[in-house]
């Protein structure tokens, strides 16, 4: 695209970068470019997600979709997460209604 620029536009822009260079030389007469170097070799550690914090964004975008807001908004919330809670306690428990279970032996 720029090589199939007329000469004058070309022309124009190149004068416009020459005078804003002067102005930044003479802003800033001791500036010397110098890279950071960036390590390449760095290893991520991997986020592990966090699934109460899921539940409680969930639970606030359900609430606002609704409308709610304020003090509504933080009690649906809490209803929520208490809901979405006893729910998850429901299905760890296997449906047989006792949460602990002894080994005899």
């Amino acid at each position: 695209m720029w090589r199939e620029a007329p000469q004058d536009v070309r022309h124009k822009f190149q004068e416009e970068a020459r005078i804003e260079k002067e102005e930044h030389q003479r802003k800033y007469p001791n500036y010397r470019y110098q890279p950071v170097f960036r390590r390449t070799d760095i290893i991520r550690r991997r986020v592990r997600k966090d699934k109460t914090e899921d539940e409680k964004v969930e639970a606030v975008a359900e609430a606002m979709i609704k409308g709610k807001a304020g003090e509504e908004l933080v009690e649906e919330v809490k209803e929520q997460i208490i809901r979405s809670a006893a729910a998850s306690e429901d299905e760890s428990d296997g449906g047989n209604g006792s949460k602990r279970r002894y080994v005899h032996g």
